[in-house]
């Protein structure tokens, strides 16, 4: 049975964690979900990871104990791209879909981890537009009470889409890897309107996946937007949320950030800059 730990992130603690995971070297751009077309494997967990309560219905297929579960990487290294057998591309690194490797995780009962909240650089740093699909993400972040071993991922092919490049790792472990991730089976996300007038999710089942980088990430394709201002909200029941990059945390477990999704023509609707919150506009609660 998985040992419960009952304090994942005292608060002083979390303060020197968020200086560097929201530091301009710890930001990570957004990766694809999935390997590259003709890829089979799922991606590897290779950020370590806390899963509250468990890993249950999780995007996570592997062992997780109260020990260390990190797996060194199996497998053949690069890319066989002539269909040969040889790999003759990246040959130094062992590729997602490829190979196999997993980050150390864990589990935690609920209401005992407090985690910051980290959104998609695209809803905080880039303009949206209308009729442009938007990819909402979040991420959970926590600092672990004891070294969590993990294996940092790069994109191999920096000419190509990040949906089109292999990612890979060079296979040397990092025994106690800066970053850790949290999972929280009951995750909901709510976007409308900062006048209701629009709702675009109701407090829907908000999924996660671990996408090209090893990293558990909550994931939504906002398909269609129209022009206009609005409220994205995410409410995790079973952690504690403290801090976050942008936006606002609410009471009962929630953050929020307001969003301006511009006219196709170039023009903006009323409202701030992606990432800031009009005062008064977040959701407090259904």
């Amino acid at each position: 049975m998985t040992k419960r730990r009952t304090n994942w992130c005292p608060v002083a603690i979390l303060a020197s964690a968020l200086a560097l995971a929201f530091s301009g070297n710890a930001k990570v751009d957004a990766a694809p979900p999935h390997p590259p077309t003709g890829e089979e494997s799922a991606n590897n967990l290779s950020v370590p990871t806390i899963f509250v309560p468990s890993i249950d219905d999780s995007p996570f297929a592997g062992k997780c104990t109260s020990e260390d579960d990190s797996l060194e990487p199996m497998g053949p290294m690069g890319v066989d791209t002539d269909g040969d057998g040889v790999p003759d591309e990246h040959t130094e690194y062992y590729v997602q879909g490829i190979a196999q490797w997993q980050a150390d995780c864990d589990s935690a009962d609920p209401h005992t981890v407090e985690v910051a909240a980290e959104w998609g650089d695209n809803l905080t740093n880039a303009p949206l537009k209308a009729g442009t699909p938007i990819r909402v993400e979040i991420g959970f972040l926590t600092v672990a009470d004891r070294a969590m071993p993990g294996y940092v991922v790069t994109k191999l092919d920096p000419t190509l889409l990040d949906r089109e490049s292999h990612y890979g790792t060079l296979g040397e472990k990092v025994d106690d890897f800066l970053e850790v991730r949290v999972w929280d089976h009951d995750v909901r996300l709510d976007i409308r309107s900062t006048d209701d007038s629009i709702v675009v999710a109701d407090m829907e089942d908000f999924s996660a996946e671990i996408n090209s980088t090893g990293r558990i990430v909550y994931g939504f394709n906002w398909q269609n937007p129209k022009a206009g201002d609005y409220v994205i909200t995410v409410i995790a029941p079973n952690i504690a949320i403290t801090a976050a990059d942008a936006g606002e945390i609410l009471p009962d477990n929630m953050v929020a950030v307001n969003v301006t999704v511009g006219n196709k023509g170039g023009g903006k609707g009323s409202g701030g800059r992606p990432g800031d919150v009009v005062p008064g506009k977040g959701k407090k609660g259904r």
